[in-house]
C-alpha cells in the first residue's frame, strides 16, 4: 500500500479467517529500497497506549512487537465484521408434524400400544407370540427404556419417569422382525 505524506486513512480490506496470532507489518525489504530504512517512518505513540484494544465478538488487539507500551504506526482500527448473507435461493417450505395418537399407530396392524396417550406405563399386545426386545426411543433415536419379551403376546413399559414428548416403540423379534409404533407421554 503506496502511502501518501500526512496522516492517512488506510482501507486494508482483510478477511480474516477465525484464528490468533494475526500480524500486520511492513517489508523491511521494500522499506530500504524505497526509504533507505528498515522501517517505513509511520508515526507511532506511547500515549494513551492500553492493551488489549477489543473489539467484542470480533477481534482484539494484544499489543505491538516492540512492547504493550506503544502503539506503533496503525492508529483509529476501524473493524467491520463481514456482511453474512444467504447465498442460496429463498424458496417458501411447507412441513408437516405428525403426531399421531391413537392405538392403531403408524396403520401396524402388528402391534398395538395403550393408553395412548400415557401418564404412568403403556399396555404393548402383539398379534402373535414373539420373542424379542422392546424398546422405547426418543426423537434422537436414544432408547429410554427397554424390556425383553420371551413368546409373549403383551408387555408393560413404565413410563411415568420419563418426559412429556413423542416416543417410538419399536418391537423387534429374534427372526428378525421389527413393528414400530407410536406413544405419547403426558404428564
Amino acid at each position: 500500500v503506496d502511502i501518501p505524506t500526512g496522516e492517512s486513512v488506510i482501507t486494508l480490506d482483510l478477511h480474516l479467517m477465525p484464528g490468533t496470532d494475526y500480524r500486520i507489518t511492513t517489508q523491511q525489504a521494500a522499506n530500504q529500497a524505497l526509504l533507505g530504512t528498515n522501517g517505513p517512518r509511520l508515526q507511532r505513540s506511547d500515549s494513551g497506549v492500553t492493551y488489549p484494544y477489543i473489539i467484542e465478538d470480533v477481534l482484539s488487539i494484544n499489543g505491538a512487537d516492540l512492547g504493550s507500551n506503544r502503539y506503533y504506526y496503525l492508529y483509529n482500527w476501524q473493524v467491520k465484521p463481514d456482511d453474512i448473507t444467504c447465498t442460496s435461493v429463498i424458496v417458501p417450505v411447507e412441513a408437516t408434524v405428525d403426531v399421531t395418537i391413537g392405538s392403531q399407530d403408524i396403520a401396524n396392524t402388528q402391534i398395538r400400544v395403550s393408553p395412548n396417550p400415557a401418564r404412568t406405563e403403556v399396555q404393548i399386545e402383539l398379534n402373535t407370540p414373539t420373542t424379542g426386545q422392546i424398546e422405547l426411543l426418543d426423537v434422537t433415536g436414544r432408547q429410554v427404556a427397554n424390556q425383553t419379551i420371551s413368546n409373549g403376546t403383551q408387555a408393560t413399559i413404565r413410563v411415568a419417569d420419563l418426559p412429556a414428548a413423542t416416543y417410538m416403540v419399536r418391537v423387534s423379534s429374534i427372526g428378525g422382525q421389527t413393528w414400530n409404533s407410536r406413544i405419547v407421554v403426558i404428564k
